[in-house]
């Protein structure tokens, strides 16, 4: 939980909701979720949906929460509603961190993963890689790289330049923006400076 706060929105009551919840409760409530996430009945998404439901039962446990947990133990069926992986793919500027906005995003994810592992079947695309390539993607879109640039060169180290690797190996031909514009395909695109 202190993991989760460090990242996103502040939220300091949440902590002391989630510590109220007792051990035997926690575990019941995750293993359940874990269950949920794992079953072959219903869709992927409802099993889900059911797994975020489960771990919402518990205090102070929100849906975005819930996602890092299942997360941890499921990579290759879920993705952590991290807020700058949400906002990419949902091309929004404000969160509700309700379980239909979870949901959205998911299904956005899963629509991804599908479209990437089609285009590059070699690499194994899961939700929490999408979900982190697009975290990276909406940080360094705020990034000044100038001065990671100047450091590089006033400390003789190998830079990136003309699109190649330091290296000299193949780089994937899945970038953060890449990724990012995979996921905005078929929607109208903001203009940006």
């Amino acid at each position: 939980m202190k993991w989760k706060l460090s990242r996103g929105k502040f939220r300091p009551q949440l902590l002391k909701l989630a510590e109220s919840n007792s051990a035997s409760q926690v575990e019941k409530l995750t293993l359940e979720g874990f269950k949920a996430v794992d079953s072959k009945k219903g869709s992927p998404l409802e099993n889900i949906k059911l797994g975020i439901g489960h771990l919402t039962e518990m205090r102070g446990i929100g849906p975005a929460t819930a996602s890092a947990i299942l997360t941890a133990g499921s990579p290759d069926k879920v993705a952590f509603m991290a807020d700058e992986a949400t906002y990419a793919i949902l091309d929004t500027t404000t969160l509700k961190y309700s379980l239909s906005e979870y949901m959205c995003f998911m299904n956005a994810v899963r629509d991804t993963v599908i479209k990437l592992r089609k285009d590059d079947a070699q690499f194994d695309w899961t939700p929490h890689k999408v979900e982190l390539t697009l975290w990276t993607y909406r940080l360094g879109l705020n990034m000044d790289f100038r001065f990671g640039l100047k450091n590089c060169v006033q400390q003789d180290l190998p830079i990136r330049s003309q699109n190649k690797s330091v290296t000299d190996e193949t780089e994937s031909e899945h970038t953060s923006e890449s990724v990012y514009l995979s996921t905005q395909s078929g929607r109208k695109r903001k203009k940006t400076k």
